[in-house]
């Protein structure tokens, strides 16, 4: 969810970060829309690891502590190369959503009652909380 909540404003965005130009608009949307989970893919073996070693929680405090913190520097970002280095950033510290998945699916039985939990609250609380 992190990695794409900006996908629509982003255009919207860069001008401000210094990109004018409609085509560089076009590249620098691309490129960072696509950065957070390519760095995302190569850190998350790693995580996992992690997690299996050290638990799921606190992966999962790990994960949101640092999408708190590359989101508040994204916001403080100056020009489009601390953006990228932000969003960069974040991808390599992600794995919420697959850590809590996982979590939760721990702490049920294999009934398939963690799929049916999940795929009911997590619709209320993406519409009440918001990305």
């Amino acid at each position: 969810m992190s990695f794409s909540f900006l996908s629509p404003i982003m255009p919207l965005f860069l001008p401000e970060l210094g990109v004018k130009t409609e085509a560089g608009i076009d590249l620098w949307s691309g490129i960072l829309t696509v950065r957070p989970r390519s760095s995302a893919a190569f850190a998350s073996p790693l995580w996992g690891r992690m997690a299996d070693r050290y638990g799921r929680k606190p992966m999962l405090l790990r994960s949101s502590c640092a999408i708190a913190f590359f989101t508040a520097l994204m916001g403080l970002s100056l020009n489009v190369w601390q953006f990228f280095a932000a969003r960069a950033l974040m991808g390599v510290f992600a794995g919420f959503s697959s850590t809590a998945m996982a979590l939760v699916a721990s702490r049920y039985p294999s009934n398939g009652s963690a799929t049916h939990w999940d795929g009911s609250v997590r619709p209320i609380g993406s519409s009440l909380v918001g990305p």
